[in-house]
């Protein structure tokens, strides 16, 4: 898009007493880089009354002249970060009458603009489980030089009171004084725009920035398939543990997160039809049923653990099952993976 002419008579500089040579723009062999808050200055040899460039289509600008007469600053309207353009210099009236002398490669400027600044948060967006005192920490991409903002752009939701502290210049942390309820949402916002966090480069994050993580439950059930092991936690805090037996080879115990559905003091259990090994084991204790058929149960029948036999199932000792059972209401959560 080709601006016309700015038209400008500095008081000081008449005709008949400015430079007698041709007007032409200072411009750098390197691309120059444009903030959001600054405009691209142009500078001139000798006084001028005005000049035309042109920019990308679509980029809209407004220039003007400062009271020297040698130096022109346009502003993009519709700035984005991350950019590379050229600017061209088309044509400038000097304030002696004379005029911009076309040059075989042009009057051309690059000029780049900052690529957006980049937080990380932690707690990752989607985590569950997270204790629910966490510390929330925010690393940046580059160098933060308005660190202040943080106390109104960063938001929590729900919130609690806590300390915001900065550990360097591109990292902070928010450290809670007091715990979140079990099993919620917690959301952090990060406002963008150039109001927001700035980096030294100039750049700003281009929009809000949105991380929702889910807190622990009160109790939790981790099984690890690897290990063999059960582990209680209750408040983030392991208060139990003891080896089992899982499913052997076509009959894995499922992976994934699940929660206890029903219990049973004892049940009598039976293979299904067709089940190449058949099987019935009649009053199985302390049974928590976790995926369909599955369940965390006593096993008195075999003093064998430590590597998967079972028929899908977790079997644990009875004592240690017993403990479980009455630990653990409906609802726990078991997160059962390798």
């Amino acid at each position: 898009m080709v601006l016309a002419a700015v038209i400008f008579m500095p008081p000081a500089l008449a005709q008949d007493s400015a430079p007698a040579i041709d007007p032409a723009p200072i411009l750098s062999a390197e691309p120059v880089v444009m903030r959001f808050d600054e405009g691209i200055t142009i500078k001139w040899n000798t006084p001028i009354t005005g000049f035309t460039y042109s920019l990308p289509s679509g980029m809209q600008s407004r220039l003007w002249m400062l009271a020297d007469g040698k130096t022109g600053i346009i502003r993009i309207v519709n700035y984005e970060q991350g950019q590379t353009f050229d600017l061209t210099i088309t044509d400038a009236w000097g304030v002696n009458g004379r005029r911009l002398k076309p040059a075989a490669s042009g009057y051309k400027q690059t000029i780049i603009t900052p690529i957006p600044l980049k937080v990380d948060v932690t707690p990752a967006a989607g985590s569950t489980r997270v204790a629910n005192q966490s510390e929330i920490t925010l690393n940046f991409s580059e160098e933060v030089v308005n660190p202040d903002c943080l106390n109104t752009a960063l938001l929590i939701d729900p919130p609690v009171p806590g300390a915001l502290k900065w550990l360097s210049t591109t990292q902070a942390v928010f450290t809670p004084s007091t715990k979140w309820s079990y099993e919620i949402p917690v959301t952090v916002r990060l406002k963008g725009g150039p109001a927001g966090p700035s980096g030294a480069s100039g750049s700003y994050i281009d929009r809000t920035v949105t991380n929702t993580f889910t807190t622990m439950a009160q109790k939790m059930i981790d099984l690890n398939l690897s290990e063999q092991k059960l582990y209680a936690y209750e408040d983030g805090v392991l208060v139990f543990e003891t080896v089992v037996a899982t499913g052997k080879a076509g009959y894995r115990t499922r992976t994934g997160d699940f929660r206890i559905y029903a219990k049973d003091r004892y049940v009598d259990m039976r293979s299904g039809p067709g089940d190449p090994e058949p099987y019935e084991v009649l009053d199985v204790p302390f049974v928590n049923w976790f995926s369909g058929g599955q369940a965390i149960h006593g096993c008195y029948w075999s003093s064998e653990y430590g590597y998967p036999r079972s028929h899908g199932c977790v079997n644990v000792r009875v004592a240690d099952a017993e403990w479980i059972y009455n630990w653990a209401p409906l609802g726990t959560p078991v997160f059962s993976h390798y």
